[in-house]
């Protein structure tokens, strides 16, 4: 769900605001390492060390809070009725994430280590294409979809996709 408003510069480019909150709203990403036996992590119980390489399981769960958008449009009328428009600008994530870390050292006492939940924001650049129609003089519904990257200097480096449709009301 989102709210925004655009504020006209020019005949094709307008600044668009947009705050919103994502659905689904909770991701869960599972990544798998590989540890030695030989050297378990401090705090890990002393155990048989029957093969020399554990799998550890790392589980990642992202809660959206909000996102708060800046997009440059710039659009291009087709006949009366149709418009399309390219969006561009940054995208701001708030996001509460909590991570687990299971290493099963023993069948009986596996390692676990549990991160305690952190917020944090996340910078991604965001490009789009949106197509809109008249409905009436006041009224445009438009479909839109983007891509969000994230800077090569983040951890989270996959682009992100959001799709979806808005009606738009003129005053």
């Amino acid at each position: 769900m989102w709210v925004g408003a655009d504020l006209p510069i020019s005949r094709r480019w307008s600044l668009r605001a947009e705050i919103g909150k994502r659905w689904p709203s909770r991701r869960v990403s599972i990544y798998h390492s590989e540890y030695d036996r030989a050297t378990p992590p401090a705090g890990s119980p002393s155990s048989v060390r029957a093969a020399n390489v554990v799998d550890g399981v790392t589980v990642v769960e992202g809660t959206s809070l909000f996102d708060l958008a800046i997009l440059m449009r710039a659009r291009w009328p087709v006949r009366q009725r149709f418009e399309i428009a390219a969006l561009l600008g940054p995208d701001i994530r708030f996001i509460r994430s909590r991570s687990t870390l299971t290493i099963p050292w023993s069948a009986a006492e596996p390692y676990v280590s549990e991160q305690p939940r952190k917020q944090y924001a996340l910078d991604v650049f965001d490009v789009g294409l949106e197509l809109g129609t008249r409905l009436n003089e006041r009224l445009m519904l438009q479909l839109y979809g983007l891509a969000g990257f994230t800077p090569p200097s983040a951890d989270y480096r996959r682009y992100q996709q959001r799709v979806g449709a808005t009606l738009q009301y003129r005053f």
